[in-house]
């Protein structure tokens, strides 16, 4: 079966392609490096004796272009952007707590506190 792992030279994503390739997967690897390198597929590729396919170089502008991209794969893993996700939920918290829960205790304190 041929898997794609986007995100797959990153730290979760090249675990899973050792565990892919270890279970008899063919795996290809899409990743731009830009939190990984390609040092990481070298070693996954060391430590299960099994070459993997990857690309750095597919640029994914829209949903379409990424299903003619995937049709090729009966699975597809994504790990891409993780960091970015995370960041972004941790700003929105903040953001949520500067903008609304800060100034709704300094009104409820006005209000109590006469």
């Amino acid at each position: 079966m041929k898997v794609l792992v986007t995100g797959g030279a990153g730290y979760i994503g090249s675990h899973t392609c050792v565990e892919l390739l270890n279970a008899e997967f063919d795996v290809t690897v899409y990743d731009n490096f830009s939190n990984s390198s390609l040092e990481s597929l070298k070693r996954v590729m060391q430590i299960t004796g099994k070459k993997l396919m990857f690309d750095s170089s597919v640029l994914v502008h829209s949903y379409s272009t990424f299903l003619l991209f995937t049709e090729n794969y009966s699975l597809h893993i994504t790990y891409s952007q993780t960091k970015l996700i995370i960041k972004k939920i941790l700003c929105y918290f903040r953001y949520m707590y500067k903008s609304i829960c800060i100034p709704l205790i300094k009104i409820l304190k006005v209000i109590y506190n006469g």
